[in-house]
């Protein structure tokens, strides 16, 4: 049987990596998920993004945000490492934030990744354009205009102008990063499920729909103010 070699890690069976290849790339992004305990995730991530903005996203990056996305991804890998996971997007609505819309990423890039491991994405949506890109619903890269570049990390410093600014939060890691090649997908059958009946993205992030009771804690969130902790 053929094998492939890992270095010192050791090898696989040519089977082992085709049908793990095959799982990352027909994973059912579309499925539905507990879409509350998402926004629970996604509350704390943001509670921790502005309780400690130093190296995090700067108050003015977050107050002059359109819109805001939370993504949680596997990064997985033995020989290469997948990317799958879950998130919301909310859209800023005058001094608020609308209902939070469901997400979900895939995507696929080749390394020596060891093991899994999870990481919040935090984007930031800098731009109406960002927000309408999101709100359309179905599938879209990040890539191009849409790229996520790093977003800075302290007020002083600068960055070019982005339609999105992206952070990543992970162990041992709190701060700007790249993204780009992300599949991002709407996931009607979540919205469906939380909201019980059918709703698309674009309606939700329109401010229509009421934020329901459950989601109530992640406005809170988003709407708080910075803590000023020196470090």
């Amino acid at each position: 049987m053929k094998l492939f070699s890992i270095g010192n890690r050791g090898v696989i069976p040519a089977s082992l990596f085709l049908l793990l290849s095959l799982f990352f790339s027909t994973a059912p992004a579309w499925a539905s998920w507990d879409f509350q305990r998402t926004i629970d995730h996604s509350t704390a991530v943001i509670k921790e993004f502005k309780r400690d903005p130093k190296n995090g996203i700067p108050q003015s990056v977050f107050n002059n945000a359109k819109g805001i996305a939370v993504l949680r991804v596997s990064e997985a890998g033995f020989i290469f490492s997948g990317e799958s996971g879950h998130g919301l997007v909310v859209a800023r609505k005058g001094n608020s934030w609308t209902a939070p819309s469901a997400i979900s990423a895939s995507g696929m890039g080749f390394g020596l990744q060891a093991g899994g491991e999870t990481t919040h994405y935090v984007i930031i949506m800098n731009t109406k354009k960002a927000v309408n890109t999101f709100a359309k619903g179905g599938k879209f890269k990040l890539k191009g205009e849409m790229e996520g570049i790093a977003g800075p990390t302290t007020e002083s410093e600068h960055k070019p102008k982005s339609h999105i600014y992206v952070y990543k939060r992970s162990k041992g890691f709190f701060g700007g990063l790249a993204l780009s090649g992300l599949d991002i997908a709407e996931s009607k059958d979540t919205n469906k499920r939380y909201y019980h009946k059918d709703l698309s993205a674009s309606e939700i992030l329109s401010g229509k729909v009421p934020v329901p009771q459950g989601a109530k804690k992640l406005i809170e969130a988003l709407n708080a103010p910075y803590s000023h902790k020196k470090g």
